[in-house]
């Protein structure tokens, strides 16, 4: 063999042996930093990005020149106990009041203003005690154009962790008040929160970032979470924290809502001479702002006034659900027998780390005609998952 070919040979074999151990050095490289990257990546979201649970209570003002904007915003057990104070400082709110502002309130003990409102859009930050990190409401004024209920209720479901909600849902979600001869939306959300909770107060996003069971348990089953052929159903409970399917019996002359939307693990109406009555079934995370909090909510759509904690038991009743206690409600109105009186029942219980809402709404003679249904509707739930005995309770 020539020198030269030897030579060539030679050369071709080391250039062989570089490149197939360059190769594997890149393959390696390439591993190493990808699980570096992505172990620093997971260490800082969990250390600095945990989303935690957030309760959120709003009131919508609009007047004859701006939409005023008051918001709580903190964790629930804090919120909480600031509930009633939140409301007098509302009910204490006038507009078109002497002065440039048109504005005037009375702050609730406890309550300051703040000298800078932390923002230019905010006209003020109350702060609520003296801790490290006190809790604030923030008071906004926009134009009349941002009145609208259902972005506004949408923007904050986000900021807590909250899917958005449709047009139908939005009434379940809000009350009506009337004050200083306004009607004022008054909201009260409870969400797992968010990572992305500090966009700007009225930034407009899109899609949530979801995760949240309270707001969208989509049901896996037909309209309604039912097949409308038959008289039982089942619809799935899909999130983070539950993997719950519920089972139960449909009553016969219930048949789905066709207006039922996502927010809903099931929908059911009766049509009866002209009137109708809706009947839900929802999944809303942890305790959902209290029974006490929710109870009042449905006294207040009916026109009834709220009752305290000491209260509660004399206007609650008590019956088994899927093999727990479950707190059941009938709210009548105060004017029975006039036209359009509405009369809710209602049934409430905690499973898997959910409180799941069963409700029938609409004229009180129907609804008095659908009790005994309802009733057994409620008692015919039963939970298919892994929670054992009688889970968390009520």
């Amino acid at each position: 063999m020539s020198k030269q070919k030897w030579c060539l040979i030679v050369f071709g074999a080391v250039l062989g042996s570089l490149l197939v151990a360059g190769c594997d050095r890149a393959k390696i490289r390439r591993y190493e930093v990808a699980k570096s990257v992505a172990t620093n990546e997971t260490s800082a979201v969990s250390s600095s990005s945990e989303a935690k649970p957030k309760r959120l209570i709003a009131a919508i003002w609009p007047g004859s020149k701006r939409t005023w904007f008051f918001k709580l915003m903190g964790p629930p057990e804090e919120v909480a106990l600031q509930q009633k104070a939140f409301d007098q400082f509302i009910q204490s709110v006038e507009l078109d009041a002497e002065g440039p502002n048109g504005i005037d309130w009375t702050l609730p003990e406890g309550w300051k203003e703040k000298e800078s409102s932390g923002s230019s859009m905010r006209y003020a930050t109350l702060v609520i005690g003296s801790e490290p990190n006190p809790l604030e409401v923030t008071v906004t004024p926009l134009g009349p154009e941002a009145s609208k209920v259902l972005p506004n209720v949408n923007r904050w479901r986000r900021q807590i962790g909250l899917s958005p909600v449709g047009k139908g849902d939005v009434k379940e979600l809000v009350e009506k008040k009337e004050i200083g001869g306004e009607t004022v939306t008054i909201v009260d959300m409870t969400g797992p929160g968010s990572r992305n909770s500090g966009m700007a107060p009225f930034a407009s996003s899109g899609a949530s970032s979801g995760g949240s069971i309270d707001p969208s348990r989509k049901s896996s089953a037909p309209q309604g979470g039912v097949d409308p052929r038959n008289n039982s159903g089942s619809a799935m409970a899909t999130g983070e924290e539950d993997d719950s399917k519920i089972d139960f019996t449909v009553p016969e002359g219930w048949e789905p809502n066709p207006g039922g939307s996502a927010m809903r693990t099931a929908s059911f109406q009766v049509v009866q001479d002209g009137q109708k009555c809706d009947i839900s079934v929802i999944s809303l995370t942890g305790k959902a702002g209290g029974l006490l909090a929710n109870v009042n909510r449905w006294r207040r759509q009916i026109g009834l006034k709220p009752v305290s904690q000491s209260e509660l038991d004399e206007v609650t009743q008590e019956l088994q659900l899927a093999g727990r206690s479950a707190t059941y409600v009938d709210l009548k109105p105060s004017n029975q027998g006039s036209d359009g009186d509405t009369r809710i029942l209602a049934a409430v219980t905690r499973h898997g780390g959910q409180s799941w809402f069963f409700k029938l709404r609409g004229p009180s003679s129907l609804v008095a005609s659908q009790k005994s249904a309802f009733k057994r509707f409620v008692k015919s739930v039963t939970f298919n998952s892994q929670e054992a005995g009688g889970g968390d309770g009520q």
